[in-house]
Parts: structure tokens; C-alpha cells; sequence
């Protein structure tokens, strides 16, 4: 699979075909709703209250993104992916996942084009699947040690949900707060 898609209309990547953009689009959400990076930054707020619609507004920007370009490859998508992150997350992305979902975008693409669906269907899944069995990212905010309470430069510590760790006080553990959707509210734990 290459990593660099070009075309010789002045149309950009967009397609003709009205379904064949929309599953398109559907693969590109998708794949960024289940990006572990970004999900455990819209789950824990790392963008403010508005953390899901900044979400939202990436996958528009990534299709928009395509639709624009006639010339794309991965390293420009991973960069715009990357540059969202930090600038409206805060967060710096180190393990190149920004980069294996760029390429799995291009993947997308390319076999919407050949009108192949088989990624878009597994993305799909995938999420429908993880929304069933949702187990959330908590993050333990506390410093694990340093000269200064106010480090900027620490970065959050991240705790699986499931793990011995999250559960470190006596107190007998209360199960999850469920909102009016349906969905884990993430909680804070007090100081000690």
C-alpha cells in the first residue's frame, strides 16, 4: 500500500459518487473515534467541556482535508492529526499512532475508490463493539514527584480503568456514574 495518493483532476480526493463519499466519511470517523490517543483525550476532557465536539470537528477537517488536496500522503495528514492534538488537546502525540491512522485513512480511501468497504465495515464494527465494552482511561493527575507542585511540563499519568492502581484507597469501590446517555461519567478522585 503506498502512503501518497495523487490524482489528475482539479476535483481533489473527493468522489463522484454520493454513497461512495458518504462510507468514506463514516471510515474516516471511524478510525478517529476509535484512535486510542484521541478518545482518551474527548474522555477525559483534555480539550475543555467541549472535548466531543472538537472531535467532531477534526473529522470534518480530515475529510475536508481530502477533499481539498489532489495531492495527499500520510505524513500530511499525521501532521495535521499531530498539530490538532496538541493545539486543541494539549496533548503531544509520541507513539505514532497519529501516523498508523493517517495511513489507515489512506487505506480508506483507497478502497472506497476500488469501491471496496471492508476497512470502513471493520471500523465500524470496532467501534460499535468498544461503545459495548467501554471501559474508560482514567487519568491520575497527581505528580508523582518533583521540586515544584506547579510542574506544567508533567504530563498526566495514565491508568487503565481496570487496573489495581485506580483502586488504591480502603473504601469500598462504588460502581460507575452513568449519564442520561448512557455513557461513563469520568470522575475525579479527592486529594489525600
Amino acid at each position: 500500500m503506498s502512503d501518497i495518493l495523487e490524482i489528475e483532476n482539479s476535483n481533489g480526493l473527493k468522489f463522484g459518487d454520493s454513497q461512495v463519499q458518504a462510507r468514506f466519511e463514516l471510515g474516516v470517523c471511524m478510525a478517529l473515534y476509535n484512535w486510542t490517543d484521541l478518545t482518551t483525550a474527548v474522555d477525559n476532557s483534555w480539550g475543555g467541556s467541549d472535548s466531543e465536539e472538537k472531535r467532531e470537528w477534526l473529522v470534518g477537517n480530515i475529510v475536508e482535508l481530502f477533499e481539498e488536496s489532489t495531492v495527499l500522503d500520510a505524513l500530511d495528514i499525521q501532521t495535521r492529526l499531530s498539530q490538532v492534538m496538541e493545539d486543541e488537546f494539549d496533548t503531544v502525540v509520541d507513539d505514532d499512532s497519529d501516523f498508523t491512522t493517517a495511513q489507515l485513512l489512506i487505506q480508506i480511501w483507497m478502497e472506497c475508490s476500488q469501491g471496496i468497504f471492508s476497512t470502513v465495515e471493520n471500523q465500524y464494527n470496532k467501534y460499535e463493539k468498544s461503545k459495548n465494552t467501554k471501559t474508560s482511561v482514567k487519568v491520575d493527575d497527581q505528580t508523582t514527584g518533583g521540586d515544584s507542585e506547579d510542574e506544567e511540563d508533567h504530563a498526566p499519568d495514565l491508568v487503565d480503568g481496570d487496573s489495581e492502581m485506580a483502586d488504591l484507597g480502603t473504601k469500598e469501590k462504588q460502581g460507575p456514574v452513568i449519564d442520561d446517555d448512557g455513557f461513563e461519567v469520568v470522575q475525579r478522585k479527592g486529594r489525600r
